[in-house]
C-alpha cells in the first residue's frame, strides 16, 4: 500500500478464493511503515487463486480504494523429487527376508535405480570419501564398472503433486537370491535435480546377514557381540576384526561361546581426513559364509 494500513481492518475486507487450509495469519511491520500485509499460508500447489480487497478497506487516514481490488495468482507444482524411505544411509536385511526398499516420489516420470555388490574395500574406500568430502560425494568410485552392477529406468505414474511409495524387491528384480554380503543400492531421477542441474543420488548401504552385531566402546576398548537374528542365540566362533577407514586391522579375534569379542583399542588410531574430531571404525564379523558390519557411529 502507498499509506499505512490497519492490519485488523485489512483481515475483514480481504478474501482468497478457493479457501485456504489452515486459514492466513496476516501482519505488518513497523519496518516496513505498515504498509505490507504479509502472510505465509499452505496453498495447495498447481492451484489458481483469486485474492480480492473490498471497496471498505482504507489505510489509517481514512482514505478509501476506489473499488474492489482483485489479483489472481497459480501456485507452482511441489518441486520434483525422489528419495529411498530408510532410517539412515545404513540398513541391514535378515537373509531369510527378501530386501523390499520403499521408492518414493512425485512429479517425475522416470527413476533410476543402481545396485551392486561391494567389498569390504570398495565400501570403506566409499566412506572414506564421503567423509572426506563431507558427504558430498564418494570420490572416484564409480558403481557401474563394478561386478554384477544392475539398473533399471522405471516409469513413474504419478498423480500430478501427490506422493506415492512404490515397493522395490532387489531379489525379485534380479531374479536371483542374494548371498550374504555388503550392497549399494542408489536411487535417482533426470527430473530431480541439485543446484548444479545435476540429479540428486540417493545412496544406501545394506548387509545381507544372519547375524546382528552390537558394538560398545570406549576411549581405549571395544566390545563386540554377535547374535543370530532369527534365533537370537549368541553366534560362536565368529571371526571379528575391526578396522579403520583404510582397512587396517586394528584388532581381530573370534567371539566366545556367549557370542562376545572384546579388545583393547586406541580410538585416536580411527581418525581420518576430515574427521579427526569423531574417529570412525567398523567391525567385521565372518561365519563360514555369512558376514555382518557394525559402524562405531551407529
Amino acid at each position: 500500500f502507498s499509506n499505512p494500513i490497519d492490519i485488523e481492518l485489512f483481515k475483514k475486507h480481504v478474501t482468497i478464493t478457493p479457501t485456504v487450509k489452515n486459514g492466513i495469519d496476516w501482519s505488518t511491520s513497523d519496518y516496513e511503515e505498515n504498509r505490507y500485509a504479509n502472510a505465509y499460508p499452505e496453498l495447495t500447489p498447481s492451484t489458481e487463486y483469486t485474492m480480492t480487497i473490498d471497496a471498505g478497506m482504507q489505510d489509517r487516514f481514512g482514505q478509501k480504494i476506489s473499488g474492489p481490488y482483485n489479483t489472481k495468482f497459480k501456485t507452482p507444482p511441489v518441486p520434483a523429487k525422489v528419495f529411498i524411505h530408510s532410517k539412515g544411509e545404513f540398513g541391514i536385511f535378515e537373509q531369510s527376508k527378501p530386501p523390499i526398499f520403499h521408492l518414493n516420489a512425485v512429479n517425475v516420470k522416470t527413476m533410476k535405480a543402481e545396485f551392486a555388490p561391494l567389498t569390504i574395500d570398495t565400501f570403506l574406500e566409499m566412506r572414506r570419501n564421503t567423509l572426506a568430502s563431507y558427504g558430498q560425494g564418494i570420490g572416484n568410485v564409480d558403481i557401474k564398472k563394478l561386478p554384477e552392477y544392475t539398473s533399471w529406468t522405471l516409469e513413474h505414474k504419478g498423480k500430478l503433486d501427490t506422493w506415492e511409495s512404490n515397493p522395490f524387491d532387489l531379489q525379485e528384480k534380479l531374479g536371483r537370491t542374494l548371498k550374504p554380503g555388503i550392497f549399494a543400492f542408489w536411487l535417482s531421477s533426470p527430473e530431480h535435480l541439485d543446484y548444479d542441474k545435476k540429479p540428486v543420488m540417493y545412496r544406501q548401504y545394506f548387509v545381507l546377514t544372519h547375524i546382528s552385531l552390537t558394538l560398545k566402546f570406549s576411549g581405549n576398548k571395544a566390545l563386540v557381540w554377535a547374535t543370530d537374528m532369527e534365533t537370537g542365540e549368541p553366534v560362536s566362533g565368529a571371526d571379528i576384526q575391526i578396522v579403520n577407514l583404510n582397512n587396517e586391522v586394528k584388532a581381530s579375534g573370534k567371539t566366545d561361546a556367549e557370542g562376545f569379542f572384546e579388545s583393547p583399542i586406541t580410538i585416536a588410531q580411527f581418525s581420518s581426513v576430515n574427521n579427526d574430531w569423531e574417529p570412525e571404525f567398523w567391525a567385521i564379523a565372518k561365519n563360514k559364509d555369512d558376514m555382518a558390519f557394525v559402524s562405531s557411529r551407529w
